[in-house]
């Protein structure tokens, strides 16, 4: 993946020309609602893969490999029948990716609602799903406040993470839940008896606890 920064009087054909993309492969890779709306500063990403380059008058492999931030022995890798030394214009130039791959990340996505649609194209980029959330109150109750198909996650190599918060029903972290689930053993048995019956009904991998602004004497040593 290469990430590009917009800059002034940038197109989004521009830009997908420069690098041998195309203006639909940018506007799905950055989920972009409206192609013509650039903002100076914007990241975008760059499908990551080889570009071509058509030889301007004047330029070098060594120019060539500078403009496109790769190695000069890089770029004669991925162009063995070419003679360094005699490129001309018009001559087409493979630019091979610029990414190092440094191995797998692990990703979490946290989701209040989306469509089915919305939902399926951002799948293959997530490790875990994590839909915001199941709220608790003071009882260690449990309330869904997210409108999200989890099933979606099954065939995309996905896990669903159960998120519990101590949001307030009219918003907010509320210290004051956080308290009442930290500081009574009846309330966490019942807050855990809660959670143990969402997560027979199936489709969790696991669970991530999301308390904020917890009071510090509510922390047990």
């Amino acid at each position: 993946m290469e990430i590009y920064v917009v800059k002034s009087g940038d197109t989004l054909y521009n830009i997908a020309r420069r690098y041998s993309a195309t203006v639909e492969d940018l506007v799905y890779a950055n989920q972009l609602a409206d192609p013509a709306m650039l903002m100076v500063g914007q990241a975008l990403i760059i499908p990551q893969g080889q570009r071509t380059h058509t030889v301007r008058r004047g330029q070098t492999l060594y120019s060539i490999a500078q403009s496109y931030g790769v190695s000069l022995q890089r770029l004669l890798a991925a162009n063995p029948s070419i003679d360094p030394n005699r490129i001309y214009p018009g001559q087409s130039i493979i630019i091979p990716a610029t990414g190092q791959d440094l191995g797998e990340i692990v990703v979490n996505g946290y989701i209040t609602d989306a469509t089915d649609s919305t939902l399926s194209a951002q799948l293959p980029y997530l490790t875990f799903l994590s839909p915001f959330s199941f709220r608790t109150d003071a009882e260690g109750n449990l309330t869904q406040t997210f409108s999200v198909n989890t099933s979606l996650s099954e065939g995309e190599r996905t896990a669903n993470l159960m998120t519990v918060t101590n949001l307030k029903a009219q918003g907010g972290f509320s210290s004051d839940i956080a308290h009442a689930i930290l500081t009574s053993q009846t309330t966490q048995d019942d807050f855990l008896d809660n959670i143990e019956t969402k997560l027979a009904q199936g489709g969790w991998y696991g669970i991530n606890i999301d308390f904020e602004y917890i009071y510090q004497w509510s922390i047990v040593k």
